[in-house]
């Protein structure tokens, strides 16, 4: 379970949300993830160099939501606070790639 939560985490923040002012629709988000998801499906199990521990996970976890992005540009920061707290469950954050959607989120901005 931690692994997929990991995978859908990472998957979440690396694909194109719609945060920047000139972002894609989200309709063009939603598309995104569907290919992507078709991608793992097909065991490309990266996301930008991160390598997806968990893809067929993902993979059920945005096919139950039809492809459907799971955060939106008010959840962003609720995701980073997760993986921060996460050290509360005994697990490290850096395992969840904290450093990596930091910088994601910044550049975002």
């Amino acid at each position: 379970m931690r692994l997929l939560l990991r995978a859908v985490l990472l998957l979440s923040v690396l694909v194109p949300t719609g945060c920047g002012k000139a972002g894609p629709s989200p309709s063009e988000v939603d598309r995104a993830i569907r290919d992507r998801v078709a991608g793992l499906e097909r065991g490309a199990a990266s996301v930008r160099g991160q390598r997806l521990l968990q893809p067929k996970g993902v993979a059920r976890f945005y096919r139950a939501r039809s492809g459907a992005h799971a955060w939106d540009q008010n959840g962003r920061g609720e995701i980073v606070l997760a993986i921060r707290d996460i050290y509360r469950d005994g697990l490290n954050p850096a395992d969840y790639h904290l450093a990596a959607v930091e910088r994601l989120m910044k550049d975002r901005n």
